[in-house]
């Protein structure tokens, strides 16, 4: 008999602590993940970062430098945002990271 053999594509989503270069040049590690929640780390330099999801709320907080929203309202260090289901945010930054959370 003769076996089939498929050939997968790589994920897109990093492993454990694998960083990822996104489209826009951002950064991304995934910093933690199980049955409950996905922690990752986003790096931000001169580019932005869109969140979204529509399985549940997503939470980001600003973990170094300064970020801003679309409407330009300003996220300092130490911020955290809670960002409902189906809403987008668009983030951008010059040097800021962020933890995003979804679960």
């Amino acid at each position: 008999e003769a076996l089939d053999v498929m050939t997968l594509k790589k994920s897109e989503i990093p492993t454990l602590n694998e960083q990822k270069v996104l489209a826009n040049g951002s950064k991304m590690r995934i910093l933690t993940k199980n049955g409950y929640f996905t922690a990752k780390e986003v790096v931000i330099e001169n580019s932005e970062y869109l969140i979204y999801s529509e399985e549940s709320f997503v939470t980001f907080t600003v973990a170094d430098g300064e970020a801003k929203f679309e409407s330009g309202e300003t996220i300092k260090k130490g911020e955290t945002w809670f960002i409902p289901a189906y809403y987008m945010a668009k983030i951008t930054a010059e040097n800021a990271t962020l933890v995003v959370t979804t679960i």
